[in-house]
């Protein structure tokens, strides 16, 4: 557990923490970045990087935590932000029994998240006052159905949650949607922005491109999927042809993460664009 990384690019601020390898390294998944806009920060990381979190925002006056989804890698903290730091929590109305109730967890993810401190949230307003010019709350669903990511139109910026996170899909949960990722993505590339920050990724200066590269990947593995689908295959047989066997995530995830739910999810967004599906 660690203080990965300070961010300090662009004018844009922010930290990463998780675990980090014995080598030295870290992994994408394994840590979030919290990035601070104003008075605000964009998320508040894993329950069990609070002492990195604390230190390093003691300083400065922040004034309210915008949560993009309730997933405990991104929410963890909320609790302390609001007992230490007396902010406001703030996310979409869907998340708001999660972070107030606490969220189930199996032992692997209590082991590398922790518990998250459980808060009572409001709800995000369109436009958000940060103190340092204003955010746009869009809800861009795909990852969750609370996913909420945070345009700053004046400086050209989409704070993206997990929206983005790599170009490919390999694994999905349970709630993860093709579909949603496909509409939620259209609607990101039609804002006016070049920066993409990435909770996972972190900054990347040609965002509209790696989104891009996303939403067609998703568009072409789901037509693979259709083809493969129409030809008789079952989706077990299409999950082993294009993804393989599923591995440790799988199994220590209980099966909340898996290959399978990638081919699932295709088939669902098949049916409801095809005609007898509307």
């Amino acid at each position: 557990m660690a203080l990965l990384q300070t961010i300090d690019q662009q004018d844009i601020h922010g930290i990463r923490v998780g675990r980090r390898y014995p080598g030295g390294g870290y992994g994408l998944t394994g840590s979030c970045i919290i990035y601070q806009h104003g008075d605000s920060v964009i998320d508040t990381g894993p329950a069990n990087q609070w002492k990195f979190v604390r230190d390093y925002l003691q300083h400065y006056n922040i004034r309210q935590a915008l949560i993009t989804h309730y997933h405990e890698d991104h929410s963890g903290n909320a609790g302390h932000f609001h007992s230490c730091f007396g902010c406001n929590v703030l996310s979409h109305p869907e998340a708001h029994s999660h972070l107030r109730d606490g969220i189930p967890m199996n032992w692997v993810r209590r082991v590398f998240f922790g518990r998250n401190a459980q808060v009572e949230p409001a709800s995000l307003p369109d436009q958000i006052d940060t103190g340092n010019g204003e955010l746009q709350s869009l809800n861009l669903k795909g990852h969750s159905p609370d996913s909420m990511s945070f345009f700053d139109a004046e400086n050209g910026r989409l704070y993206s949650g997990d929206l983005y996170v790599a170009s490919r899909i390999a694994y999905m949960q349970r709630e993860e949607s093709i579909g949603g990722y496909i509409d939620s993505l259209n609607q990101a590339l039609a804002l006016d922005f070049d920066t993409l920050c990435c909770a996972h990724r972190g900054i990347i200066n040609d965002g509209k491109t790696a989104l891009r590269k996303k939403r067609d990947y998703i568009e072409n593995l789901a037509g693979t999927v259709g083809k493969l689908h129409q030809s008789g295959k079952t989706p077990q047989q299409i999950t082993l042809e294009i993804l393989g066997r599923e591995d440790m995530r799988t199994y220590l995830s209980g099966g909340l993460i898996s290959k399978h739910n990638v081919v699932l999810s295709c088939l669902d967004y098949l049916d409801r664009a095809s005609p007898h599906g509307q």
